[in-house]
């Protein structure tokens, strides 16, 4: 069945088209005030129509949105604005934002040890190079966990060493956050707390200490607090019978194409009983994650709703790593700039609660600004918040591994190329 593409122009800064199949390219108004050229916004659409038509994208949807006007929306392929997607590790900044709102309440301090709080934490123990675990020097805290500094990582069983151990583990067979939580602790750290930074469960442990800390279920909470306040009306641990329909495939990449991994109807988003995970556990829209997105960029407030206070969204937002740690700081493959690394990248990256910051554009070597916040997920999503232009781009699409295709930094360079004030 051929459908043909559907172009709409609004004479305000408000953008919505919707296309449905992919060889069509999205078209953007003359967003005025916003300063974004409308020219230079087709760039994004074709470096996008390139990747859907040589079948290595299912497809993808963006978002711009510049000085608090509705945003620029463009998609290409399947999905819209109201398209469900796998956020993946884009549940990290939203999580961030629960502690920070208990922390706002005086329930804890982000240097206390998370021991206080879940006490099987209280007695970490380091694996050694010789495979011998020795007492950790110092508690882990709970900025220690919002930033990745904490010791913990990801299982690996091809790795060796604790994350091999991670695997062996089998975390996430946990029937509840509680149990995940006590089989993390019960595992070496890789590294001294407040030492290093590795990418880690540090965020789902989080999740743990948001249920202890408020007395509500997680998954509860965030609804309560964060995504019903927000109107992210599609956003949820799960996906229901009514929004099945607007849930997507997944997708990896197969040499220079992709195969279906894992299909909308699976059960992963569908359990009733499954585990509300705070570092990858949710689904959203663009239409919904651009909200959340926009809080921030508004110092922690959506119209009439605040979340957290513009002091703490900047605290949210600095560098929490500084110089003191190996270079490069940051160096996961999910944040390369090429298809073909050979050995480690300065990346001009420093670390905040639940996302990166930018500390070196030179470096970074993507235009952009001294500040910016931004993080992404497992099927190729991405973020980013540039406070000192007013800027968001957000991009979603839903293929695994992230690091594919160098997306993020193509998104990022072309949303800032289309500045034009």
């Amino acid at each position: 069945m051929n459908h043909h593409p559907i172009r709409t122009a609004l004479t305000t800064a408000l953008i919505s088209l919707i296309t449905l199949l992919s060889p069509v390219t999205a078209r953007a108004a003359d967003t005025g005030a916003d300063g974004l050229s409308t020219d230079r916004i087709k760039r994004i659409d074709h470096l996008l129509q390139t990747y859907v038509s040589q079948k290595r994208l299912p497809g993808a949807v963006y978002a711009i949105s510049r000085k608090g006007q509705p945003a620029v929306i463009g998609n290409i392929g399947p999905y819209d604005r109201d398209t469900l997607f796998r956020m993946y590790s884009m549940t990290k900044p939203i999580t961030a934002v629960a502690v920070l709102m208990l922390y706002e309440e005086g329930r804890f301090l982000l240097t206390d040890p998370v021991s206080r709080y879940l006490p099987e934490f209280a007695h970490p123990m380091v694996l050694g190079a010789d495979g011998s675990q020795n007492p950790a020097r110092n508690p882990i805290t709970i900025d220690e966990l919002l930033t990745h500094t904490a010791g913990l990582t990801y299982g690996d069983a091809s790795a060796g060493g604790v994350r091999a151990l991670y695997a062996q583990a089998d975390l996430w067979s946990s029937h509840s956050l509680a149990a995940f939580s006590e089989k993390v602790a019960a595992l070496p750290l890789v590294f001294e707390p407040g030492t290093r930074w590795q990418y880690s469960v540090a965020f789902d442990v989080l999740g743990r200490l948001v249920e202890v800390v408020s007395g509500q279920p997680f998954d509860r909470f965030m609804h309560d607090r964060i995504l019903a306040p927000l109107d992210m009306r599609d956003t949820g641990f799960r996906v229901t019978d009514a929004q099945l329909d607007r849930f997507v495939d997944l997708y990896r990449r197969d040499g220079d194409g992709m195969t279906l991994s894992k299909r909308a109807d699976d059960r992963e988003f569908r359990d009733p009983q499954l585990v509300p995970y705070g570092g990858g556990g949710l689904v959203s829209t663009a239409r919904d994650y651009l909200r959340f997105c926009q809080m921030l960029l508004n110092g922690g407030r959506l119209g009439d709703v605040r979340l957290l206070s513009r002091k703490t969204v900047d605290l949210m937002m600095s560098d929490h790593l500084g110089k003191g740690f190996t270079e490069p700081r940051l160096n996961e493959d999910w944040v390369s700039r090429t298809e073909n690394r050979t050995g480690d990248l300065h990346l001009g990256f420093g670390f905040g609660f639940g996302g990166y910051v930018i500390t070196d554009v030179a470096e970074n070597n993507v235009p952009g600004s001294t500040g910016t916040y931004a993080w992404g997920g497992a099927a190729s999503t991405y973020f980013f918040i540039d406070r000192r232009e007013q800027l968001i781009g957000l991009f979603l699409t839903q293929l695994t591994p992230s690091d594919s295709y160098p997306l993020r930094a193509q998104f990022r360079g072309l949303v800032y190329q289309a500045i034009d004030d």
